[in-house]
């Protein structure tokens, strides 16, 4: 997998869009990836833990944040709150059935696992 601050992009629907990518699981992660640089994303990360999202959050151009709430060193709510205080627009990616009724608001989409490539590339076609 390569090294998160890698910045890949190819031509598609997505047209460059930057997409940070926030999820701990690498199997999960490397699908996500693909899906987006398929379609012509920019990818920023994967990010396995909350500092380095953040980091990369402050440090890069991002259009976009795709953020598993659990990462590796913590829940994303520093994250997700980041995102929303530079307006950028975020969506959940979980596997979990039940989630707080607060997390949704702010977010775009609440994608559950194993993501569905239609409904990823759909849900960002809108901000591309």
């Amino acid at each position: 997998m390569p090294h998160s601050d890698d910045i890949r992009y190819g031509p598609g629907p997505l047209k460059g869009l930057r997409v940070l990518v926030a999820e701990d699981d690498a199997w999960a992660a490397e699908r996500l990836g693909v899906m987006l640089e398929e379609e012509g994303a920019r990818l920023i990360g994967p990010c396995r833990s909350v500092a380095e999202a953040r980091r990369l959050l402050q440090n890069n151009t991002v259009q976009f944040v795709l953020v598993d709430l659990a990462l590796a060193d913590n829940f994303a709510d520093d994250l997700v709150a980041d995102a929303i205080a530079k307006n950028i627009p975020f969506a959940i990616v979980t596997g979990y059935e039940a989630l707080p009724s607060n997390i949704y608001d702010g977010a775009a989409a609440i994608l559950r696992k194993p993501i569905q490539k239609r409904r990823l590339i759909g849900l960002l076609t809108l901000f591309a």
